[in-house]
Order: C-alpha cells, then sequence, then structure tokens
C-alpha cells in the first residue's frame, strides 16, 4: 500500500506545471502631491524624464530627470515657453523640445552637462527631439511651416529621412541597431492621412493598418525590431496595434499604445467608463490587457492611472494621473509566486496511472490467494 501511494504521489507531481498570474506592482510617485509632473519615458535602469512645474502651477515648464529617489531639475533653454524631456538612453541622456511661443518656434533640446541645450547650434525653424538609443543617435522632426520631415541625428549631423510622399513626418522612436519608426502623411497638401513607417538602410517604409482602417502611426520600437502605435478608423475609432514581421496585430478596440519592452509587453491608455478622463492605463503581456489600476496594490492613494508612456526590461512602467495636479508614477513589479496547476491531459494521465496500480494490486493479491 505504501507504494502505491508513493507512486501516485510521483505521478500527481509530474502532472503538475505552473501558471503566471498577472503581475502586481507598488506605485512609486516621483514627486509629492503638490508637484505637477508629467512623465514621458523610461530607460532600462529605471530613470525617468519628462516635464515638470517649477514653483507649483502656474510657473515655467522644465525637464527633468527622476533617479532612484531623486527629482532633478534639468531646467530649458533661453526665450521658449517651456520644455519637456521626451526619451531617455540607458546612460541617463535626455532629450526633449523647447516650446516656442508661437507655431514653428519649437526647438530641438538634448541633456550636456547636466542642464539642457539645443541639439542643433544652427537649427531650422522648428525642430523636435523625441527619441535617443545607446549610442547617443537622436531622432524627431525639423523644417519650416510648410513642410516638416523626421530627422536622424548622428555624429553631429542632421539626416533628413524623407516622407511616405507628404509634406510631414516625425521619427517617433529609434532601437539600438538604429531602426527608426514613427508616422507619415501620404497627402502633398495636407499633414493628415498619416501613416505608420519603419527606416532602415536608407529606406522608409509603410507599415499599413488594421484593414478598413484609414491611417496608422508607430510610436515605440524595441531591440528586436517590435513597433507599437495605433489605427484610426474612419469613424473615429482607434486600435492600439502592434507591427511584426509585416503583419498589424490588434492589441485591444479603443486604446492607443505608447511603450514596448524586449519582451513584448506593450503599455498605453485604453478607453474606459467611469473614471476620471475616460481612459486608464493599460499593459498587455502579449496575450492579454490588463488595466493597470487593477494591478497596483499600493501607492496610488486614490489616484487613477490614465496612461502608461514606457515600460522596460525589468518590468518597471511609467505612467501619468491626470488632475490637479497631474502626477507621475513607477510601477515596480512585485515577485510573482507561482501558481500551480493540473492541466486535463494530466488529470487523464493521473486517473490511468490508478486504475493500473488498482489492478495490478488486485492481480498479485489474488494470485496469493490462490496459490496452493
Amino acid at each position: 500500500m505504501q507504494t502505491r501511494v508513493r507512486l501516485l504521489l510521483v505521478a500527481m507531481l509530474a502532472a503538475t506545471g505552473t501558471a503566471h498570474a498577472a503581475p502586481r506592482y507598488v506605485a512609486v510617485p516621483l514627486a509629492p502631491p503638490s508637484v505637477w509632473v508629467f512623465a514621458t519615458a523610461i530607460n532600462s535602469q529605471g530613470a525617468i524624464t519628462g516635464g515638470m512645474l517649477e514653483g507649483g502651477i502656474g510657473g515655467h515648464r522644465v525637464v527633468f530627470v527622476h533617479t532612484g529617489s531623486t527629482l532633478v531639475n534639468l531646467g530649458s533653454v533661453p526665450n521658449r515657453l517651456f520644455s519637456d524631456g521626451m526619451a531617455i538612453n540607458p546612460s541617463g541622456r535626455v532629450v526633449g523640445t523647447a516650446f516656442g511661443f508661437g507655431v514653428g518656434e519649437d526647438e530641438a533640446i538634448i541633456e550636456r552637462d547636466g542642464a539642457m541645450q539645443p541639439l542643433d547650434p544652427s537649427p531650422t525653424r522648428t525642430s523636435r527631439a523625441t527619441g535617443i538609443n545607446a549610442s547617443g543617435r537622436v531622432v524627431g522632426a525639423a523644417g519650416t511651416l510648410n513642410r516638416e520631415t523626421a530627422f536622424l541625428w548622428a555624429d553631429g549631423v542632421a539626416h533628413d529621412l524623407g516622407t511616405l510622399g507628404g509634406v510631414f513626418s516625425i521619427a517617433n522612436g529609434i532601437n539600438a541597431s538604429g531602426e527608426i519608426c514613427g508616422e507619415s502623411s501620404s497627402s502633398t497638401t495636407s499633414t493628415y492621412h498619416r501613416r505608420a513607417f519603419f527606416y532602415v538602410d536608407g529606406r522608409m517604409t509603410d507599415l499599413g493598418g488594421l484593414p478598413g482602417f484609414l491611417e496608422s502611426g508607430a510610436t515605440a520600437i524595441n531591440d528586436a525590431g517590435q513597433i507599437v502605435g495605433y489605427s484610426f478608423g474612419p469613424t473615429f475609432e482607434v486600435s492600439a496595434v502592434m507591427f511584426w514581421r509585416g503583419e498589424v496585430r490588434e492589441l485591444g478596440r479603443g486604446s492607443f499604445a505608447l511603450g514596448i519592452n524586449g519582451l513584448g509587453h506593450v503599455v498605453g491608455g485604453s478607453h474606459a467608463t467611469g473614471v476620471p478622463f475616460g481612459i486608464v492605463a493599460f499593459l498587455h503581456d502579449g496575450s492579454k490587457m490588463y488595466d493597470l489600476n487593477a494591478l497596483v496594490v499600493s501607492g496610488l492613494d486614490g489616484r487613477v492611472l490614465n496612461a502608461a508612456v514606457g515600460i522596460n526590461d525589468r518590468g518597471q512602467i511609467v505612467a501619468y494621473s491626470e488632475g490637479i495636479p497631474t502626477m507621475s508614477f513607477r510601477l515596480d513589479p512585485l515577485p510573482e509566486p507561482p501558481v500551480f496547476v493540473v492541466s486535463t491531459l494530466s488529470g487523464w494521465s493521473i486517473a490511468i496511472t490508478c486504475l493500473l496500480l488498482i489492478l495490478t494490486a488486485a492481480t498479485r493479491r489474488r494470485a496469493r490467494i490462490m496459490r496452493p
């Protein structure tokens, strides 16, 4: 009997496996509730950038970097209305945009020696920096009021990436290999009719969109070349999408994607009812979309996360909560305890094993009884 029990336990253990539950997070505010902070990006080390108001509501908006538990003011540049950090690379270098007082007066900026400075000492009329990779290559858009196109800043030189035939394009992300994503108009008279693009080896490729959807855009790219963004329909519906290996995958209707990590996990915002501003931050783990608010176990103190703007390979997420003031949070993942499950097939295996053990025991017992 003891032998049969041991065999049965071995069979049961062999039939069990593990499944991963939904992740859980602790929310860490980047600043006290009295400080207006709008985060835009997170790097592989957990450092975050964006824009903050000096002196509270009504103050001057400047670029910040947050490392660990410290919020550092990187300032702005002269003669500009306000500034935002838009991207931060693994070494902590920040790029962004200093916004002018009028249309066409924006200026791409970069952090040098702990302060924000113009990216190009002799810029065109308007420019914006939106991405930077580990090698320090910067992407964005530059041009004039009539024509603004995506650019790549490398080795001190700005390279015009062109368009998909229209008058406008902007590069929104660049990975470690120098592959670039963004969006471009296809109209020669309008900045609308935009399409997501992928740029590599001097060639810009239209990534398309969901069937029946008129427009699309690409917002982020990981080192594997997976691109996320949105597809925009004829009746104003929007859907978060992933562009990968020539296909467009819908991640969720009524949503838009803003960030992706090396594991293919995607973050962004999704329409929701009954919440402030009608939108919630989401995480898509490759198979399912989650409301991030439901995954945070502590730290929000009643605030609602309206959009997540970035995720790194550690699983750390940066998200913001609209309100007075706007707050931003770093979401640190908690360790995932394994969940043990028994599959249907394993259940049949256990049943068959038990039956064989019983039949074997019965046969041996009958043989002992019948033995003279």
